[in-house]
């Protein structure tokens, strides 16, 4: 088996891997927890130069770049199908494992550092906060995906090793990856729903394309009124690269819990935003981060969302 890109990723959650320096950074500067980076003599700037210099040049990531590819994923997903059951499921809860570290940190104060949301800047602790979070949901909705297709549930697993990296498979939440709803469908119906574990063993049925969308949304319901409204200003007639932008930019000023698929822009806003390959590239980070045109584009697509008007 091939575990050069698996070990490269799963390093940053480990202590003193990045995705642990910034929920530490994040631990001290929001929920009054630990002194692990703080006791160092550059913080706060030296750590978070840190910070920001691993996660720009690190390369490793689990969602998918050109056609949705993630080479990270695929090599996993090539080790799974290598090995006999018994083989997969011991595979599984290694990885599942070498989450434990980011999994527990996170535990000590969730609600407060899921509240983290309205005032992130480009380069701040919470952008990077952000970035780390997406990965790791990233690489568990994936994990469960390909796991599914070979009939693993990974709630099951989950139960034995006792550390949970996803909730409940969704296929609103997961059809993505495994491309159409019907299959998703298809692939977690074969699952055996775990006896012993409640709600996190549901299956849910996709919902409307418009009320999907309207389920990422951050915040009580006068926040998530203004922040449509102002995606209609910014969607409204245009399409292609103002469309993905300002979900990209919505999503990383916090506004959104992830990123919307095609499908759900589309359900909300109409066929008229352009197509799915020019979509899926205006809402890459990569497409901005190569470009101080782009970037800065960007920024100030993040910042309309921030001041967004009360």
């Amino acid at each position: 088996m091939k575990r050069e890109l698996e070990y490269k990723f799963f390093k940053e959650f480990q202590y003193d891997g990045a995705a642990i320096m910034t929920l530490d950074m994040m631990h001290f500067e929001y929920c009054g927890i630990g002194n692990g980076t703080a006791g160092r003599k550059d913080y706060p700037d030296g750590v978070l130069a840190e910070i920001r210099e691993r996660t720009e040049t690190f390369n490793t990531w689990p969602w998918g770049g050109v056609g949705n590819c993630s080479p990270l994923m695929d090599e996993i997903a090539d080790n799974l199908a290598s090995l006999a059951d018994d083989g997969r499921q011991m595979y599984a809860e290694e990885m599942i494992c070498k989450m434990q570290t980011w999994v527990w940190l996170y535990s000590l104060s969730k609600e407060k550092l899921d509240a983290v949301s309205n005032t992130i800047q480009l380069h701040s602790i919470e952008d990077f906060f952000h970035t780390w979070r997406s990965a790791f949901r990233t690489f568990a909705e994936k994990l469960a995906v390909i796991l599914a297709k070979l009939g693993i549930n990974i709630l099951d697993i989950q139960n034995r090793s006792g550390i949970t990296i996803i909730e409940r498979l969704d296929v609103n939440d997961l059809w993505m990856d495994f491309r159409t709803p019907r299959l998703a469908e298809y692939h977690l119906s074969r699952l055996n729903e775990p006896s012993n574990n409640g709600d996190k063993g549901k299956i849910g049925r996709p919902k409307s394309d418009e009320e999907s969308f309207v389920t990422l949304l951050v915040g009580d319901k006068k926040e998530c009124e203004k922040t449509l409204h102002t995606l209609h200003q910014i969607v409204d007639g245009n399409k292609g690269k103002i469309v993905g932008c300002a979900m990209l930019a919505c999503f990383k000023a916090g506004k959104l819990i992830n990123l919307p698929s095609y499908k759900q822009v589309v359900g909300l806003f109409g066929k008229g935003i352009g197509n799915k390959q020019g979509f899926s590239t205006y809402t890459d980070i990569g497409y901005y981060k190569d470009n101080s045109k782009r970037e800065v584009f960007l920024e100030n697509m993040i910042k309309r969302f921030i001041t967004q008007q009360k």
